[in-house]
């Protein structure tokens, strides 16, 4: 009987060990990430822009839907919209400023690239009616429905 309490005191022992080490090593990755935090975060923000996806609001009334984009700073040659019938893909370009020796920068956090979103519609739409229009920084995307007739079934 007393092996089996040594046993298993002996597993106890081993266990706290090993808890322990598991600590430790986490406490190692904490510390080695914090040390490097900012760093990282510079890695990452000279390859991302700050918003990865623009905001929208989708918004549906009897006859169409309306789509609200957030596009700050952008002018229209900026922005490319492409309409399928269930579907309307946004895709927005933004330009790096020009660097120069001249200008030390303190924070760098907006940068070149394109970002690009796909909005599935939920309904029908005339496709070849769809307009655009920029209100300050928002755009603003009317987007028909297409009015299915309803037909009376005959019930036999």
């Amino acid at each position: 009987m007393e092996d089996s309490n040594l046993t298993r005191e002996d597993l106890k022992v081993n266990a706290e060990k090993v808890q322990n080490q598991a600590e430790k090593m986490l406490q190692d990755i904490i510390s080695t990430f914090k040390g490097k935090q900012e760093e990282f975060g510079k890695t990452i923000s000279s390859y991302t822009t700050v918003t990865e996806k623009p905001l929208v609001d989708l918004i549906e009334t009897k006859e169409k839907l309306i789509l609200k984009v957030d596009v700050p700073n952008r002018a229209k040659e900026d922005v490319v919209l492409e309409v399928t019938d269930d579907s309307l893909d946004i895709k927005i370009q933004f330009e790096e400023d020009e660097e120069s020796e001249d200008i030390n920068y303190i924070i760098k956090e907006r940068s070149k690239g394109k970002i690009e979103r796909i909005i599935k519609l939920p309904v029908n739409i005339d496709t070849e009616t769809v307009t655009a229009r920029f209100d300050g920084s928002v755009l603003i995307v009317d987007i028909p429905k297409i009015m299915e007739p309803r037909f009376k079934v005959d019930i036999n």
